[in-house]
């Protein structure tokens, strides 16, 4: 049995981004894990066409780290007025806000759409006939822009990057499946999840069926969800600040 202190040299599939991978990479090696890097997002700005008056914004809401830097290499921080609520779907994004000098946002106490969306600055007794701004990633999920129109809040979606796969070598993709080389797969986005399972693909079913059979954690029960409609059988859901010790506990089991 592994010790409750260190990961062993747990061999960790590292899925994030390229940019934000080395911080969890060290925190898994200083546990005494193997962080093996395979990055399954490609973070690409989008060209951003800024129609709003910034003086007419109610709040402004953004849904990710990459978001918040994305729009802020287009539009300088300084000219941002203080006025505008700033909201954060995680406590992530509301330190990259604060890393552009903005003032600390209001974000939900669970980094999700469902807990922003019950936040009382967003309830429809505030924000009827309101100029919101939503500044994401192209795509990805409609609940908030759905919930806040609803509520009469007159909706701007920014998308201002886009997620692209990156490209791998494949015959390391091949060996990571063939020699068994990874013990359990970190995945922190739905569209991680696809791009991994296209990766693998060219490799027909006995790659498919080494990735349903290994152990994944995941940030979301969403995520959780999705991960077993794809036919994976073991999911620990986690937050992001606690993968480590996820990692311990799955680790010593």
């Amino acid at each position: 049995m592994h010790s409750v202190h260190t990961l062993e040299k747990l061999r960790v599939l590292n899925t994030r981004p390229k940019q934000q991978a080395s911080s969890l990479a060290q925190a898994i090696e200083d546990a005494g894990g193997i962080s093996i890097n395979l990055p399954l997002l490609e973070i690409k700005p989008t060209e951003i066409i800024w129609k709003k008056n910034l003086n007419n914004i109610y709040a402004a809401i953004f849904t990710s780290p990459n978001a918040v830097h994305a729009f802020f290499a287009s539009i300088a921080p300084q000219i941002w007025p203080h006025k505008i609520k700033l909201l954060a779907i995680g406590q992530g994004t509301a330190q990259a806000l604060m890393q552009h000098g903005l003032p600390a946002p209001t974000c939900p106490k669970q980094p999700n759409s469902e807990h922003l969306l019950m936040l009382d600055v967003l309830h429809t007794s505030q924000i009827q006939n309101k100029n919101i701004v939503l500044i994401k990633g192209l795509g990805g999920r409609t609940l908030i822009n759905t919930a806040l129109t609803a509520r009469g809040a007159d909706v701007s979606i920014l998308a201002v990057y886009q997620r692209a796969l990156p490209q791998h070598n494949k015959k390391r993709i091949q060996t990571l499946w063939y020699e068994d080389a990874v013990d359990i797969i970190l995945i922190t986005s739905e569209t991680a999840l696809v791009h991994l399972f296209k990766l693998f693909e060219p490799f027909g079913e006995e790659a498919r069926a080494w990735l349903c059979g290994k152990p994944y954690v995941v940030i979301s029960e969403r995520l959780r969800k999705a991960a077993y409609e794809r036919g994976i059988h073991t999911v620990i859901v986690s937050s992001y600040e606690r993968i480590i010790h996820q990692l311990l506990s799955y680790s010593s089991s």
